[in-house]
């Protein structure tokens, strides 16, 4: 009996780690790239530079993979493929220390 409780005890603790983990946010990952636009929901657009559209049609053409556009963020968390929601690709950004010259 006291086995079966602590058991329970147990499983009911460990399935309660995903809970007090941090997200992952996409803003503060290396490949996050900014959106360029002005607008207050710029965040909402913004890429990430480890999944990139290839322009096929070029490279039937010329014969050389072009990197022109990536991935929205959003596009890239909802794919279990690509970054997921788990964030499987994620890389934390690295801080710099700030120039004192400035």
């Amino acid at each position: 009996m006291y086995l079966f409780l602590l058991l329970c005890i147990f499983l009911s603790c460990s399935s309660t780690k995903h809970l007090r983990t941090k997200p992952k946010f996409c803003v503060n990952c290396k490949y996050f790239i900014p959106s360029t636009g002005d607008g207050s929901k710029d965040e909402l657009y913004a890429k990430c530079a480890m999944f990139p559209h290839q322009n096929s049609s070029d490279y039937l053409v010329t014969g050389k993979n072009v990197y022109d556009s990536y991935f929205f963020c959003s596009t890239a968390r909802t794919w279990r493929d690509m970054c997921g929601p788990d964030a499987k690709k994620y890389k934390k950004k690295r801080k710099t220390k700030e120039d004192p010259s400035t």
